[in-house]
């Protein structure tokens, strides 16, 4: 069975998106608030961590970029009816 990262935190979810981790979903749980859907791998643990001790490098202009596309999903997501699925804190989920 695929286990699922799960997080309503936007920044997070734009750097896990710079650092490639792969976004299935997002789902609308509230009237305004968007839940992001990645792929697990033990590579998200570490790079959750490194992100709350301030220790992640970025490239600003493509995180910026990443950041933007995030908040379009947002929006997106915010004004269908339910989830967006892709092909290509938080909570794990089996």
């Amino acid at each position: 069975m695929d286990k699922y990262y799960k997080t309503t935190d936007m920044a997070f979810a734009s750097i896990l998106s710079y650092f490639d981790f792969k976004l299935i979903e997002t789902k609308k749980i509230d009237h305004n608030k968007v839940e992001f859907v990645f792929d697990y791998s033990i590579e998200i643990q570490k790079c959750m961590k490194d992100y709350w001790a301030g220790e992640l490098q970025v490239e600003p202009k493509s995180y910026f970029y990443g950041l933007k596309a995030i908040k379009g999903m947002i929006i997106y997501t915010l004004n269908e009816d339910n989830y967006n699925q892709f092909g290509g804190g938080g909570e794990i989920e089996n």
